[in-house]
């Protein structure tokens, strides 16, 4: 066999040639020897190593897409580290990306755009749904397969919502064309609102024909926090100037003026799209405006997105550090050169090097004398034990005096409760004859028990205000909904106790919705245990740490064999 003949191997994979090459990976197709799949193989760049920080982020996209499982995003099959390299299986998507379908100007459709983007809006509402922001939403990251059907890809910036971001390279993360403008200020804590204000430059994008913002990269940072773009029905003049308003709330600069779900943003810009659904453009991404379309900036520029002096490029300041041999000096040069363009591959590549040099040839540091005695440091570590042993005992003596209230309630009502448990159905009739809303047993073909977000999405059949304590009766298909108004800072204990013994897993069917609209993070609302305060799966207690003032609520849903039946419910202030 001559060498030209030779397979490509690594590890079960047989390598047939290269799909795309970047500053932090490269992407190959290939098949899968142990089942014959075609999969893209993404390997890390050999010049990073698997503990590093791009090494990290690289693991974490696997365990992230794995996690997600969503039909619009492409999933990952396999993960690991072969000869060094750390690597991620995935599926091979024919079709290529949306930015390689326009490398030269295309036409598309505006019901093809709409297709391809409810798609996009799917998968983003489900990351959000889970606390996943990708941060990085652009043509390039969405995949067509074989039947032109998009997904989601590259979850390798996302993180999870509610972190603060950290970067290596400066304070901005993602790429420039398609910032929100609190990534274009370097906003260190983001939410999914940036994610939905991507999504609509990428469907500015795909409507108008060409870019929202041009110019070098702070120019369009800069056009990204503070200019208007310029008005689809002004760019393109057989727009509907209903569609104006899509896109521009869809832009909106301040996060909470936007749409609230990507897919209310796409449903708004089906409507608006209804009677131009045949309407075809060409997509021109180096098309550049004219002069009565150029975007206007409508603020002052600040400080952080002054122009770099001329001649200073990220290039020269690279050529520079490279010729130094003082590493302070080269790792301040290197920076500088990051700010003006946080993407350079060979200043990432050197900085990294220096520093680990650095870090090697860095003595520990020699252990500092006591400047407190030790007895003084042993006081204030029990000091702060105790008052910390304090706090936690009365949040679980105000749980459970909850309880206990609850408890006792539903003693006196033991015999309703549990003749109203034995017969699954009858509230569910009852409420339809009272002209309540019907049992929801499926979502887009799913039935509710297979979803573990279907509290979340299921709409209310009964929406109350929530009582300190009360009693109620639940069935298959049906949620009841509680609220209740709090303020920052506040601590509310809700506590729900099923006493039918068709109730055997109520805390999964049990969410808490924030005054967004979203469900409420781990760090916003915790649950006391798997079991719950009794140690029983048929209740659940959770402890929210108000952290925005508003109409919060507790949303409880029936599964039958899991939470149907009778019981009560309890929401209460810590305060």
């Amino acid at each position: 066999m001559s060498p030209t003949q030779q397979k490509r191997q690594f590890g079960p994979y047989v390598v047939h040639g290269g799909i795309g090459i970047g500053g932090v990976a490269k992407v190959f197709r290939a098949t899968d020897e142990r089942d014959g799949r075609v999969v893209a193989l993404k390997l890390l760049q050999a010049s990073f190593a698997e503990d590093s920080d791009m090494g990290r982020r690289f693991k974490k996209e696997a365990e992230i897409v794995k996690a997600l499982n969503h039909p619009c995003i492409v999933p990952v099959y396999d993960y690991g580290v072969l000869r060094g390299r750390p690597y991620v299986a995935m599926k091979y998507m024919a079709g290529g990306s949306l930015a390689a379908r326009f490398d030269e100007p295309a036409e598309i459709t505006a019901q093809e755009v709409v297709r391809l983007l409810r798609r996009i809006a799917s998968a983003l509402d489900h990351a959000q749904r889970h606390g996943v922001i990708h941060r990085d939403i652009k043509l390039e990251n969405i995949l067509l397969d074989e039947r032109g059907e998009a997904s989601l890809s590259d979850f390798g910036l996302a993180k999870m919502d509610g972190l603060a971001q950290h970067t290596g390279s400066g304070d901005i993360i993602g790429t420039p064309i398609y910032m929100s403008p609190e990534q274009a200020r370097g906003v260190k804590t983001l939410d999914h609102r940036s994610d939905l204000y991507s999504l609509a430059v990428v469907t500015y994008i795909l409507t108008v024909g060409r870019l929202p913002f041009t110019g070098n990269v702070m120019a369009v940072l800069n056009q990204h926090a503070h200019a208007t773009p310029p008005l689809p029905s002004v760019v393109s003049p057989g727009l509907p100037p209903a569609l104006d308003a899509v896109l521009l709330k869809g832009m909106a600069k301040a996060p909470q003026e936007r749409y609230p779900t990507a897919d209310s943003f796409i449903e708004a810009y089906a409507r608006a799209m209804a009677d131009h659904a045949g309407r075809r453009v060409t997509i021109d991404l180096n098309a550049s405006y004219s002069d009565n379309t150029v975007p206007t900036v409508v603020e002052n520029i600040p400080a952080f997105f002054e122009s770099p002096k001329p001649g200073i490029t990220a290039d020269n300041l690279f050529r520079q550090a490279q010729g130094t041999d003082d590493t302070t000096v080269a790792l301040a040069l290197l920076k500088q050169a990051l700010d003006l363009d946080p993407w350079h591959v060979e200043a990432n590549r050197l900085r990294l090097k220096l520093e680990k040099a650095r870090a090697a040839a860095t003595p520990p540091p020699t252990p500092k004398p006591l400047t407190t005695p030790l007895p003084e440091m042993k006081r204030s570590t029990r000091d702060q034990e105790k008052q910390r042993q304090r706090r936690l005992q009365q949040r679980r003596r105000r749980i459970a005096t909850l309880a206990g209230f609850m408890l006792l309630s539903a003693s006196c009502s033991a015999l309703t409760s549990g003749l109203l448990g034995l017969f699954p159905g009858v509230i569910a009739t009852v409420t339809q004859i009272f002209g309540g809303r019907p049992p929801v047993t499926e979502i887009n073909g799913v039935p509710i028990e297979n979803l573990p977000d279907a509290a979340a999405l299921v709409p209310p059949s009964k929406s109350v205000e929530a009582p300190q304590q009360g009693a109620d009766v639940l069935d298959h298909g049906l949620l009841h909904e509680y609220l209740f108004e709090a303020v920052q800072g506040e601590e509310y204990y809700i506590y729900i106790q099923f006493m039918s013994l068709a109730a055997s897993s109520v805390a999964k069917n049990v969410v808490v919705i924030t005054p967004s609209g979203n469900p409420a993070r781990t760090e916003q609302c915790y649950s006391m245990g798997e079991g719950g305060l009794l140690g029983g799966e048929a209740n659940t207690t959770i402890t929210c740490m108000i952290d925005q003032t508003g109409t919060w609520r507790v949303r409880v849903l029936g599964i039958e064999g899991e939470s149907i039946g009778a019981y009560f419910v309890g929401v209460t202030s810590g305060s």
